[in-house]
């Protein structure tokens, strides 16, 4: 039994919680230990080939932002080379008008996608797929709970766009019913709530069986090796929170994709001084 799944069920009495969030973080060092130890980078150390993967902007949307602000936001990454980019929505009437100032002011080839963070109930949901169907939106994300299976199912059998959801579920086991049930159609793995790197390319596998797209939640520049061994991860996400916290990580291109590097491990580390400050002590 490999390490990251011993770890697992030995939380079997305690229920996955924050110890998936530990295992995540021994995970990904491993990970790049034995990367490191191999004389390879981490998507050859899972198997994969160097490939260069889009990136969508995500960052600066806010669920109350005035529709000409969301379409600024949304030019600037157009200028970047990003070739999509994704809304928050508050689940009511105005993000309509969000979403037609960013459809109206977003030039061809460059794809609209929604995020509601869980607002809505079934019925808003519902409602509010069939809006992004008229923007022409490439999917709409947690629409409904995280937890909320028949709701999912009952979704995607009636939306005119794709739903994406999955940042919010931890493992594999959490995962299968969404497959079963055909609830999704873009898996957003996180690599904290999932258990680290190598349950995140179980994931991806498995979800390659069921015809489902994989989107990674946050850490473009970590996800990108997942990409080279996962050939239905179709987009890394640009939302900058943790990026502050290391030194130099990999950027996007003038083309609003990545390509990873071919140092040893995964690439990334502390910024100086972040360790020190983000210490816990006591």
């Amino acid at each position: 039994m490999a390490p990251a799944r011993r770890l697992a069920g030995s939380l079997n009495r305690l229920g996955r919680g924050i110890g998936y969030v530990a295992i995540a973080a021994i995970d990904v060092a491993a990970w790049d230990l034995h990367a490191r130890a191999s004389g390879l980078p981490l998507y050859a150390a899972l198997g994969g080939t160097a490939r260069t993967v889009p990136v969508y902007g995500s960052g600066g949307f806010r669920p109350d932002q005035d529709p000409d602000a969301a379409a600024e936001r949304a030019l600037a990454y157009v200028a970047r080379g990003c070739k999509a980019v994704k809304l928050r929505l508050a689940g009511n009437r105005a993000d309509v008008a969000r979403m037609r100032a960013v459809a109206d002011a977003l030039p061809d080839g460059v794809d609209l996608m929604a995020d509601a963070n869980e607002r809505c109930d079934l019925a808003r949901a519902i409602w509010l797929a069939e809006r992004c169907g008229e923007m022409g939106a490439l999917w709409l994300e947690e629409p409904l709970p995280a937890d909320a299976l028949g709701g999912y199912a009952a979704l995607a059998a009636r939306s005119p766009v794709p739903i994406a959801t999955g940042e919010h579920l931890q493992g594999v086991v959490e995962l299968k019913p969404y497959f079963a049930s055909r609830a999704c159609a873009v898996l957003q793995p996180d690599l904290a709530m999932m258990g680290g790197i190598g349950e995140c390319a179980r994931a991806a596998r498995i979800a390659e069986y069921h015809d489902v797209a994989v989107s990674p939640h946050f850490l473009p520049a970590l996800f990108v090796h997942l990409a080279c061994a996962a050939p239905n991860v179709r987009w890394l996400e640009d939302f900058p929170l943790l990026e502050p916290l290391f030194d130099s990580p990999l950027e996007m291109d003038e083309n609003g994709a990545m390509t990873p590097g071919d140092a040893p491990g995964h690439g990334l580390a502390w910024a100086p001084g972040a360790r020190e400050e983000f210490r816990v002590t006591g």
